[in-house]
């Protein structure tokens, strides 16, 4: 590989682009940026960032929340509707129940997750408000 600098895609992905891509978390450097750049609406590309963050959490909790509570309901029928002659072993439903509400519990944290992400935006709006009050940023003043 030369010593030339990358093109394309390649040359994308090493330069830092403020708060286009998935970076998380966001920090104040971020915002600083944010409220530097040249970008013409900077709150609404921060809500955008965080409604996209939040509804990645949510989907992924309700989906594991279903499934525990998918695998909580199956587990139940089969122990309260047991076939003609077969009994469920005790030993065997135990475990089950446990890994359900182990699921259900992870779908739970998600969506505790997703209310921080709420709280988040809230500070994070007002920084950025505040940022934006200041008035012209000098570019570049967050950099590392």
């Amino acid at each position: 590989m030369t010593g030339a600098a990358p093109s394309g895609i390649e040359g994308a992905r090493l330069r830092r682009v403020p708060l286009i891509a998935d970076t998380w978390p966001i920090t104040i450097g971020d915002l600083v940026e944010l409220a530097a750049g040249q970008v013409a609406e900077p709150t609404d590309r921060l809500e955008t960032l965080y409604a996209r963050r939040y509804d990645q959490l949510i989907v992924r909790a309700r989906a594991v929340a279903g499934f525990g509570a998918g695998l909580l309901t199956a587990l139940l029928v089969a122990v309260i509707v047991p076939a003609a002659d077969d009994l469920i072993d005790l030993l065997l439903v135990i475990p089950a129940l446990i890994v359900s509400a182990l699921v259900v519990g992870v779908g739970v944290l998600l969506h505790v997750a997703a209310a921080r992400v709420q709280r988040e935006y809230i500070v994070a709006h007002a920084i950025l408000g505040d940022l934006l009050a200041i008035g012209p940023l000098p570019r570049g003043s967050a950099s590392p």
